[in-house]
Formats: C-alpha cells, sequence, structure tokens
C-alpha cells in the first residue's frame, strides 16, 4: 500500500512517501514522487498502483506536456487524467480491474510562478 502526502505552505508545496514497491515477487525501494520538468522542477507527480504502468505513464506525460507546450498547472492535470485514462483503456480489460494507477499532482499555477497547488 502507498502513501504520499502533500502540503502547500506559505513557501510552496511539499511531497513525501514511502518508498517500498512491489514488482512480481521483488520487493525493492524507489522514488514515488517524480519531477517531471528536469530543466525547471516545478511540477512533482505522486503515484501509486502498478509500478510497471506508472513506468510507462512518466515518459508519456513529460513528452506530451513538451508537446502541448503546457502553460499552466490546470492544462498539466489534465493531460494526466487523459494519460491515466488511455493507459486503464489498455490494462484495466487486462487486469481484470479498473483504478490501476492513482496520482498526486503539484506544482505552481502557471508552472513559472503563482501560487502553488496540489
Amino acid at each position: 500500500m502507498t502513501c504520499i502526502i502533500g502540503a502547500r505552505g506559505s513557501d510552496g508545496i511539499i511531497m513525501i512517501s514511502d518508498r517500498r514497491m512491489v514488482r512480481g515477487n521483488q520487493i525493492y525501494e524507489d522514488d514515488k514522487v517524480h519531477l517531471i520538468t528536469p530543466e525547471s522542477p516545478l511540477i512533482a507527480l505522486g503515484f501509486a498502483g502498478y509500478t510497471g504502468i506508472r513506468d510507462k505513464l512518466l515518459p508519456t506525460i513529460s513528452i506530451g506536456m513538451q508537446q502541448a507546450r503546457v502553460v499552466s498547472l490546470a492544462e498539466v492535470v489534465v493531460g494526466v487524467e487523459n494519460s491515466i485514462f488511455n493507459i486503464g483503456e489498455t490494462y484495466n480489460e487486462r487486469f481484470g480491474e479498473p483504478g490501476l494507477i492513482e496520482g498526486l499532482i503539484a506544482g505552481l499555477e502557471h508552472l513559472q510562478g503563482g501560487k502553488a497547488e496540489i
């Protein structure tokens, strides 16, 4: 079970999570909170769910943001929701259950500035 906590303070946002992951029969530690804009890391995504699906989702989100030239956190949220939906369309039936991955998104309202939001 994953625990991701986000809180907004006067200076910005903090996101924390546990690090334990399970893939098949292997247990290991890895980051569950990811910064997806490396040149200016103002967007953080925390994911819970199947790690293999998360691994496919992260590059899709990053590339999609670059191609769409997003300028607001609201656009990022829509893109992440669409990516989760699209991946769900592919894998929900195979796994026999919906909700294979969930996310928490944090960043600045206008990406480069504005109010910090979760």
